[in-house]
């Protein structure tokens, strides 16, 4: 089931999501899609407070939500996404071996071991 819920009160649309989400057994996996993952989190602890159980609560970010999406292509194409982290670990070897073969002559100085 899909719903859609639209209002200018962020308290209307939060009671709204809500009473959707209780409207399921406790139990039921149920996917929840917000604006981050801290508000997700947030009205998933606000519904933690007063229910029975919260499992099967699956909780995404919409980017988060767009990525896990994307995975199946993704790995169908034998490509994967990366992090930040993953750029600059990328960034570095780069710089590495282009150092290794004298390519960076003006970072020499710092590059040396």
């Amino acid at each position: 089931m899909f719903s859609l819920a639209k209002s200018f009160s962020a308290a209307e649309r939060l009671d709204l999501a809500t009473q959707f989400v209780r409207s399921f057994p406790a139990g039921t996996e149920l996917l929840l899609v917000g604006a981050s993952r801290d508000a997700v989190d947030d009205f998933v602890r606000g519904l933690a407070c007063s229910a029975p159980a919260t499992f099967g609560l699956h909780r995404f970010s919409l980017t988060q939500f767009a990525a896990r999406l994307a995975m199946g292509k993704l790995a169908a194409a034998g490509v994967t996404p990366s992090s930040a982290v993953g750029a600059e670990a990328l960034a570095v070897r780069a710089a590495y071996e282009a150092a290794m073969r004298n390519e960076l002559p003006y970072f020499a100085p710092v590059t040396k071991e």
